[in-house]
């Protein structure tokens, strides 16, 4: 496939994640989930592809769809330069909401593990949990902080769910917030919208 070097300069843009916020996000995980989701229901205005940028105008590329009426499949992507090598990679999600305290979490579960092929006795379970406060065409998501003395030690869904609600406002239980924009907000994305999702999806061998 040929693309023109303004395509390629903002697939670029979508793809390429510093390696201090890819850490942020992928290692800012709890020893349980919060929320059901057999009981959680799909909100379908977070379907859809999202970008978010930092200060410097890079980001990354999310794909959520609901997966049934209660959780979501997202495709989390990114692409990180270092020492003029580049790192691709994708990470497979399950998610649900729940509300805590007031405010909105989305819990992450990682579909990568291969503990039904092969059981791991040294390998921990972990989740994502990040509170969302969503705009029209735009989410801003703060992630649960492993090391806030809030959560620290805690390890069951009921009282990672009590320490939330109760500190559901308070600023030490979050890490650094991250703005993810919409694409195709109005519900219907351009030619040139489709052709950077589609490009990023072959990046990762993905519908071709």
């Amino acid at each position: 496939m040929h693309t023109s070097p303004k395509q390629r300069t903002l697939l670029g843009v979508i793809l390429f994640v510093p390696l201090a916020a890819l850490l942020l996000v992928m290692f800012a995980c709890l020893p349980a989930p919060v929320g059901d989701p057999a009981t959680s229901k799909v909100d379908p205005a977070l379907a859809g592809a999202w970008t978010a940028t930092d200060d410097e105008g890079k980001g990354l590329l999310v794909l959520v769809r609901p997966w049934d009426t209660h959780t979501y499949y997202v495709e989390y992507m990114w692409q990180s330069k270092k020492e003029g090598k580049e790192d691709n990679g994708v990470i497979h999600l399950k998610a649900w909401l729940t509300t805590l305290g007031g405010s909105t979490f989305m819990t992450f579960e990682p579909l990568d593990r291969l503990d039904y092929v092969s059981k791991d006795e040294g390998s921990k379970a972990w989740w994502l949990v990040m509170r969302l406060d969503v705009q029209p065409d735009a989410i801003k998501v703060r992630p649960i902080n492993q090391d806030s003395p809030l959560v620290k030690d805690l390890d069951t869904r009921e009282k990672l769910e009590q320490a939330i609600a109760k500190n559901a406002s308070n600023d030490e239980l979050y890490g650094k917030e991250l703005t993810f924009q919409k694409i195709a907000a109005s519900g219907k994305a351009t030619d040139a919208e489709m052709q950077l999702i589609k490009e990023a999806l072959e990046v990762f061998h993905v519908a071709k």
